[in-house]
């Protein structure tokens, strides 16, 4: 059984654990972790109902850090997770100047 139309998206989606992002109920935000563990833990995804030319979609219009950033794409995603990874010798400069006191 598809998702063939408005009723059974909104459905879907109402069938999820979350908290609704509009007042029209069109969209939903949810634990990223209830659609498998490719996010780490504490993301959360915006699902949304479109319509693109004349068809129905249920689409991630937004991915959600735990922190509260927003992401539109996965390659955004991709970067930023990278970034936190990054060594920190890498994410800083290797000659900070520290002053010391010299007796």
């Amino acid at each position: 059984m598809g998702l063939d139309n408005e009723d059974d998206l909104l459905g879907f989606l109402n069938g999820l654990q979350g908290v609704w992002g509009s007042r029209r109920k069109k969209k939903k935000i949810v634990d990223a972790s209830d659609f498998g563990d490719v996010l780490p833990n504490g993301w959360k995804l915006l699902l949304s109902v479109k319509r693109k030319d004349g068809k129905l979609s249920l689409c991630c219009s937004r991915y959600i850090s735990p922190n509260g950033l927003q992401f539109k794409s996965c390659k955004e995603v991709s970067l930023y997770l990278l970034s936190l990874s990054e060594p920190e010798d890498v994410k800083q400069p290797t000659n900070v100047n520290r002053s010391e006191d010299v007796h």
